[in-house]
């Protein structure tokens, strides 16, 4: 895969981490999107266990979240829209 710089925001909450993908800066095909989040979090891992990208040492702790607008018409955003730098 190539290098893409993309901006993204890395949260972390608890024992959990999450890296935050605004949906307007990804490819529009969602296909390339496995990939992309896979490369953030650094696997696979030859080791098994994602130490060497975002993401934690155990699968069920490292996450990827992709806000967007909604998908369905009985879903709103009362969050204002703001530019993250």
């Amino acid at each position: 895969m190539k290098q893409l710089k993309l901006p993204a925001v890395f949260m972390r909450g608890g024992t959990s981490n999450a890296i935050v993908f605004r949906q307007q800066d990804l490819p529009r095909d969602r296909a390339a999107w496995d990939e992309i989040f896979l490369a953030a979090i650094g696997s696979p891992d030859p080791y098994g266990r994602q130490l060497d990208g975002m993401g934690g040492g155990v699968s069920s702790v490292s996450k990827v979240c992709v806000v967007g607008p909604p998908t369905r018409p009985d879903a709103t955003s009362t969050t204002p829209s703001r530019r993250f730098r």
